[in-house]
């Protein structure tokens, strides 16, 4: 298949994508085929680690601060992190995880100790993570049961500096936010292939809104209740599938909050025309606002971190 890597690379603009050359594939050399794997990744971060820190907003750029964004990525979930020192980025990274344990933040402590950080050193550490999050406290549901985790303030114990705890997508909206200075009413909406439950985050009036207990943006069970022209399961593969769906969660929140400009991350539609003509079958043109695609989902999130930490040191201050 290797003829195709550029239509596969163009389907997947944001996943680095490698031809398998015919020596490694017909010797089955996994060994070789990981180190090319390896070699993408550490380009790509390497790649990112050179872009300065662009805010377009008022923050204190002087600090030093540590980002981090935990993704669950198809069975095998990505911490990734950024670390901010007076304004510019001096080190990027990704540690590939099975949970957001203590022995993973414990990793990626010593993984910044090995690049001459302490994350003492830090004037605050902010962590973008998936889920409910209420002030630090991340909020899971098993089993009728509601259970508790205050993580902001275990790590702030063990790593010695104010850590702080955020929902990824309400990260994710604060980065749309803070790099541009046209809008102050933004929503950021995240949508995963093969996933039919959508992420939102948002941005009223420069303020991120988190809403009661952190319960904000969690739109996934309004999918359920969406005539769609397939069911939910087909819908979150498919490009038309994805079109309507995205289009449905999209209807409801600028009916609600009517923002200025929505930014979307979903691989299935990179297209934002074809997002608004679907738009355009249910809502009045001049009720749509602008529609920006998202190609760097763990960039924005990082951004978004990084920018809140700023803000509530400002804050305190």
């Amino acid at each position: 298949m290797g003829h195709q890597r550029k239509e596969v690379a163009k389907a997947l603009p944001n996943v680095p994508v490698i031809e398998l050359p015919g020596k490694i594939f017909g010797s089955y050399d996994a060994a070789a085929a990981l180190r090319l794997v390896v070699d993408a990744l550490s380009g790509a971060r390497t790649a990112s680690s050179e872009k300065p820190l662009s805010l377009a907003r008022d923050y204190d750029k002087t600090k030093r601060v540590l980002a981090l964004s935990y993704i669950h990525r198809e069975d095998e979930p990505t911490l990734s992190y950024r670390v901010l020192d007076k304004g510019e980025i001096v080190l990027s990274g990704m540690l590939v995880r099975r949970g957001l344990t203590v022995d993973t933040l414990k990793d990626l402590a010593a993984t910044l100790r090995v690049e001459g950080w302490k994350t003492s050193e830090f004037d605050a550490i902010g962590i973008a993570v998936p889920g409910v999050v209420d002030n630090g406290v991340i909020i899971n549901n098993r089993e009728g049961e509601e259970i508790r985790y205050n993580l902001a303030g275990k790590l702030s114990e063990i790593w010695e500096t104010k850590v702080y705890v955020d929902y990824n997508a309400s990260a994710a909206a604060v980065g749309c936010y803070v790099t541009q200075d046209k809008y102050d009413d933004v929503v950021f909406h995240a949508q995963a292939i093969g996933v039919a439950d959508g992420e939102q985050g948002y941005v009223v009036a420069g303020e991120p809104l988190v809403g009661r207990g952190g319960r904000s943006g969690h739109v996934g069970p309004l999918a359920q209740g969406y005539a769609l022209g397939m069911g939910l399961d087909d819908a979150a593969w498919r490009v038309n599938g994805m079109r309507e769906l995205v289009g449905r969660y999209l209807s409801n929140v600028i009916c609600t909050l009517a923002p200025q400009a929505i930014f979307v991350w979903c691989d299935l539609l990179p297209d934002m025309d074809e997002l608004r003509e679907e738009l355009l079958k249910t809502l009045p043109a001049d009720s749509i606002p602008e529609l920006m695609d998202v190609a760097d989902y763990d960039g924005c999130v990082l951004t978004g971190e990084l920018a809140l930490c700023l803000r509530r040191l400002a804050q305190r201050k």
